[in-house]
């Protein structure tokens, strides 16, 4: 890393602790021109060392830290992460300002344990507290990458135990209601979900050659895609509703590969089914429920109508029965002559 003189000037260059490139005027003296070098590379290695603060983090103010992150997030998330992260970055923001905190460096674990107690003691639920910790802990993590801050107070926080509450599906009655408001269009969509407990991020990559017609049998592949994360390779059975359903999307031939698409033969954004189903529930006068709560209806009719845990596990592609056992108090009550019935020994 050289000193060079350009005019009557020295100039120093090196990299600082975010590896960004530094040249800037010193001096017209050589030898100090030298120390300054030599000072800006011992701070830049105490700094990495965790010795050091940069200056700019021991005077970033919360309003700059806000409006930084605001900025990132809105320019590099899918609009829904970015609502996500707003919310929950207001939350927590309305509650400092109930503090002494004046700098973002001010977050002490204190702070964040008084901020999860507060939203306790409102009746906000621990799911939520724990979901609201999650996004501050992604958010803090950006802020390091952009030398906002020099730590994440957030990271290795105490968190309030989950309460599992059983999930909330649509009845028969519900489901009746909604279909009333759903079109055509979306008749094959819907049914598809209703039907196979599928996850929207596998129905809209869902490709012919997965549907065995003779066999009546879905064969899900794992597909490189964000929106599949979660999904595993299974086969499961189908109801003669999904067949309607395909055989209709099939007549409209927009795509050879793909069976859930535009008109125009893109891939199906999640985001206008979603749309449309909240649509259809305000005009079915349903005031709670989306794309996911017809997985669960999926899972919980058929529970509740004694299909077994395991084979239920199987069909939502669960990598654990610990998953599918959120289902299991809608297990019919067992029959109290069965071991009667089917123990007779001979003896």
């Amino acid at each position: 890393m050289p000193i060079v003189k350009r005019g009557k000037k020295w100039y120093i260059d090196y990299y600082n602790e975010s590896n960004e490139r530094i040249r800037k005027a010193v001096s017209e003296d050589r030898s100090l021109a030298k120390e300054a070098l030599a000072d800006a590379i011992l701070r830049v290695e105490r700094i990495k060392a965790g010795l050091e603060t940069p200056s700019i983090l021991q005077q970033s103010k919360l309003s700059v830290f806000y409006d930084r992150i605001v900025q990132h997030i809105s320019l590099r998330k899918t609009r829904r992460t970015y609502e996500t992260y707003l919310l929950h970055l207001n939350n927590f923001f309305k509650f400092l300002k109930i503090t002494e905190c004046k700098l973002v460096n001010d977050i002490s674990v204190n702070i964040i344990d008084d901020y999860i107690s507060h939203r306790l003691r409102n009746n906000i639920s621990s799911n939520t507290v724990n979901h609201e910790i999650d996004s501050m802990r992604c958010l803090f993590n950006i802020a390091g990458r952009l030398n906002l801050v020099d730590r994440n107070p957030f990271r290795g926080i105490d968190r309030p135990a989950k309460t599992k509450k059983p999930p909330y599906f649509f009845s028969n009655d519900d489901i009746e209601k909604l279909f009333k408001f759903i079109t055509d269009r979306f008749k094959p969509f819907f049914y598809t979900l209703l039907y196979t407990g599928v996850r929207v991020g596998e129905l809209v990559l869902f490709e012919w050659d997965e549907f065995n017609f003779d066999m009546k049998t879905i064969n899900i592949r794992k597909k490189e895609s964000r929106t599949e994360a979660k999904a595993r390779p299974r086969s499961l059975p189908f109801h003669d509703k999904v067949m309607w359903a395909v055989q209709e999307r099939k007549k409209l031939n927009e795509h050879d590969q793909l069976v859930f698409t535009t008109m125009d033969g893109n891939i199906f954004e999640v985001s206008r089914l979603r749309n449309f189903l909240k649509r259809a529930m305000k005009k079915a006068g349903l005031k709670k429920g989306n794309l996911h709560t017809f997985r669960h209806a999926f899972a919980s009719h058929l529970v509740s109508n004694g299909v077994d845990l395991y084979r239920v596990k199987d069909y939502l592609g669960h990598k654990s029965i610990i998953q599918t056992e959120i289902y299991a108090h809608l297990q019919p009550a067992p029959n109290k002559t069965i071991l009667d019935e089917n123990l007779k020994f001979d003896i």
